[in-house]
């Protein structure tokens, strides 16, 4: 048997869309999981002043979240290098830390992705 369709005032079918830096967003998914709460629901008890409570994270968590923040240092790192140019002058050398760069930052969206779950 299916589910009962929601009354019209208690779907929720409106969407915002939100721009945060990188450092934000893990911000956000830090406390989102320390809530125990989906991203969604952490944003929403947020701005409607629904305070969640702030819960430790499980150990499994926690080590996740100090490997997005450890790639967050290194991307940070990396990153002021790439754009500095001083320590390099060959192209081959910048190319790779460029591709570094991507790797990092797509290894820390895919761990909180996981986190977030």
């Amino acid at each position: 048997m299916a589910r009962p369709n929601k009354a019209a005032d208690k779907r929720r079918c409106e969407r915002f869309e939100l721009r945060l830096t990188i450092n934000e967003a893990h911000e956000l998914v830090t406390r989102a999981i320390n809530a125990k709460m989906s991203i969604s629901d952490y944003i929403r008890k947020s701005a409607l002043g629904d305070h969640a409570l702030e819960q430790q994270a499980t150990p499994d968590h926690a080590l996740m979240l100090q490997a997005v923040e450890e790639l967050n240092r290194i991307n940070t790192v990396l990153g002021q290098i790439v754009r500095s140019g001083r320590f390099t002058q060959d192209g081959q050398q910048l190319e790779q830390l460029a591709e570094a760069l991507d790797t990092i930052k797509t290894l820390s969206g895919q761990l909180i992705k996981k986190i977030s779950l």
